[in-house]
């Protein structure tokens, strides 16, 4: 809900020729910042918490899988 209530409002939402105006300075608003800082901050915390659930037989591949993606 959040992304979607700040993102709504910027200009590459609906123009993707937007996102390559002025590349690779475009301006990053707080919103945004705090929006990529709470995405990294639960990805991170789903990276360190695979070590305390339970093992699949896929996990070294998944593992992997997520690095590299």
């Amino acid at each position: 809900m959040y992304a979607m209530n700040h993102l709504w409002v910027s200009p590459w939402m609906w123009d993707v020729r937007q996102c390559w105006h002025n590349y690779p300075f475009q301006p990053l608003s707080p919103q945004q910042y705090n929006y990529y800082v709470a995405e990294l901050a639960f990805y991170w915390s789903l990276m360190v918490s695979q070590f305390t659930d339970v093992k699949r037989k896929d996990f070294v591949i998944m593992f992997v899988h997520h690095l590299a993606t």
